[in-house]
């Protein structure tokens, strides 16, 4: 998301005439052109001219990979989003952890792409079927909580048991999403994100943007 300060309201009609939140708005030109003091928080993508608060991503990857690799698995996967750069980069740090640490591994990724709605109706046949075609036991990392739910409620009423958790298929989510990981059965594991750290560098960095001249914007 990004939060906008300093500016007119005239700006704020203009961008909202086309019909369209924030949020989705991707030319952020015209916000710059009238002094709008703008930061872009964990966006799907990087953007250029504007200051961009991101996570540690890829680190987040590399903490996942080691949770796994110290339990001594030989078989890892990665669930996540093809079409946003916080997804690809905690693939990386997960992905380039496991080849440094652990020669001779398999190692398989499966990434949805789309608007999102998939997080919602996703297709749990075709996921069961990638599941089943994974060397076990496998450890698998979903890129947030709610991919790793999926995969969970995936592996329930296996009639084979090859799904089994955590016997055979290990789950590890990121953002410790308390009530995602409770619903989750077995109980899912998951990363916490310092996400309230967040809010405080986004308003240091607007007091900051703010003092400057606002030909300096």
């Amino acid at each position: 998301g990004y939060i906008f300060l300093r500016g007119g309201d005239e700006c704020f009609q203009r961008v909202a005439q086309r019909g369209e939140p924030f949020s989705f708005i991707d030319d952020l030109g015209e916000f710059m052109r009238r002094g709008i003091v703008v930061i872009s928080q964990d966006h799907d993508a990087r953007f250029e001219g504007v200051c961009n608060i991101i996570g540690e991503h890829r680190e987040i990857g590399r903490k996942c990979a080691d949770y796994f690799i110290k339990k001594g698995f030989r078989h890892y996967a990665f669930y996540g989003r093809e079409d946003k750069s916080w997804s690809e980069e905690r693939l990386k740090g997960y992905k380039e952890e496991i080849y440094a640490c652990v020669p001779g591994c398999t190692f398989s990724s499966r990434k949805c792409q789309g608007d999102g709605s998939e997080w919602w109706w996703y297709d749990v046949t075709t996921l069961k079927h990638w599941l089943h075609s994974l060397p076990k036991p496998v450890a698998i990392m979903a890129c947030h909580d709610s991919a790793a739910y999926h995969i969970i409620e995936a592996c329930q009423n296996d009639p084979d048991g090859d799904l089994g958790i955590p016997e055979r298929i290990s789950v590890i989510g990121v953002d410790n999403d308390e009530t995602v990981c409770l619903l989750c059965h077995p109980q899912l594991s998951s990363i916490s994100r310092n996400v309230e750290q967040v809010g405080y560098e986004a308003a240091h960095t607007i007091d900051s943007l703010m003092s400057l001249p606002g030909d300096c914007l």
